[in-house]
Formats: C-alpha cells, sequence, structure tokens
C-alpha cells in the first residue's frame, strides 16, 4: 500500500484535483496526508478532506520556514485545531526549518 505522507495538496487548483486523485488511486496509491503551513491552509485542507475522506488526511499546522506567528494568530490557529473536535487529522508542519540543521561532530 503507497501512501503520501507530505503533500501540501492544497496548492494544487482545486480544479485538478479530482483528476489527480483518481490518477493517484490507479497508480496504486491508497491516501495521502495533505499538510497545511498556515490557518487559510488548514481550512483549505479540511474541505479536501471532507470530499475525499477515502483518501485524503488533513494535517493542521504552521510551516516552520516562515516567520513566527504573533500571540494572537498562534492563539487563533490553536483554537481552530482544537475546534476539530472528534474529525480524523494529523498535526504536520511543527518541525525545524531545514536552515537549522547543523553538521554531526566528528568523531
Amino acid at each position: 500500500m503507497t501512501i503520501d505522507a507530505h503533500i501540501h495538496f492544497d496548492e494544487y487548483d482545486a480544479a485538478e484535483r479530482g483528476e489527480l486523485l483518481r490518477r493517484a488511486e490507479a497508480a496504486g496509491v491508497r491516501g495521502l496526508v495533505s499538510v497545511s503551513k498556515h490557518l487559510p491552509s488548514c481550512r483549505i485542507n479540511e474541505e479536501i478532506a471532507r470530499s475525499y475522506p477515502h483518501l485524503v488526511m488533513p494535517a493542521y499546522g504552521y510551516h516552520p520556514e516562515q516567520e513566527p506567528l504573533p500571540e494572537e494568530e498562534l492563539e487563533a490557529l490553536c483554537r481552530w485545531i482544537a475546534g476539530r473536535g472528534d474529525a480524523r487529522f494529523a498535526i504536520g508542519e511543527v518541525g525545524l526549518p531545514s536552515d537549522a540543521r547543523v553538521p554531526a561532530p566528528a568523531g
């Protein structure tokens, strides 16, 4: 079983999503995690998951390579996520930005 564990599916044109998912299923993909990068992206991914519940799992969060959110926006995002109740979702984009990586010490 193939699952795409990290795709920003909300960035694809809404008119193309159905066909893309049909082709993915035909190729053997059985699920994908559509990762959000901010609150508007979370809302879009929630709608995508409602339209394709057998295939799309939304992941809510804030992309770490963006500027930190002001406190009130962070609280609004967290309240929105908490308000999802018993809905099926993941938390994503909560790691360190790739430019924060440092080489491991030798030896």
